[in-house]
């Protein structure tokens, strides 16, 4: 069954993260959340929780804020169902059916599963797809706010690093590798 194949899994790759990190002098974390998860499980005597990654700020520096009243929100990243899309999606919709002043950008490589719906909503005029982009500077430049609504396990988001970095409004979940780029109020 699926969780039987699931509970081999997780034992191959506490196996495989034991094995690997035998000789390792000092092992590095991006979060709390990461480090306690896997030192229950493994014994794992010299660790370190990075105060952080980082961004480049001469990429990322802080930008001048939208002037305009249209409100502009950004989603970066792949769109995948764990990065959240679904409720960015039903979001954009919500809004959309209310005749808002708000556009939704998504930036990001495509899962199959999604093309159609992202053709279909762009074609209506619902969200601007713009696919995968090297540079996402232009996007943070034109958004009031970055909405990450991840459940995916993150190290450390650099998207929500990179909009920070921007001087953008982030909304994101409350869970590990996103909540320690946001200082509540």
């Amino acid at each position: 069954t699926a969780v039987e194949n699931e509970g081999v899994l997780q034992k191959i790759t506490l196996f495989l993260y034991r094995l690997s990190l035998q000789k390792a002098k000092c092992v590095f974390f991006q979060n709390q959340e990461n480090e306690q998860f896997l030192c229950n499980r493994i014994n794992i005597q010299n660790r370190r929780v990075l105060p952080g990654s980082g961004v480049n700020l001469s990429q990322y520096s802080l930008l001048d804020y939208p002037s305009s009243d249209h409100i502009h929100f950004v989603f970066v990243a792949r769109v995948m169902k764990e990065k959240g899309i679904d409720q960015y999606l039903d979001l954009a919709e919500y809004m959309y059916e209310r005749k808002s002043n708000m556009t939704f950008h998504i930036v990001g490589a495509c899962e199959g599963d999604y093309e159609g719906r992202l053709s279909l909503m762009h074609e209506k005029g619902i969200i601007n797809y713009h696919g995968m982009q090297s540079d996402v500077k232009k996007f943070y430049a034109s958004s009031h706010c970055t909405i990450h609504p991840t459940y995916y396990p993150e190290g450390m988001s650099n998207v929500l690093l990179e909009s920070s970095a921007c001087g953008r409004p982030i909304i994101t979940t409350d869970r590990s590798g996103c909540r320690e780029v946001v200082n509540e109020g």
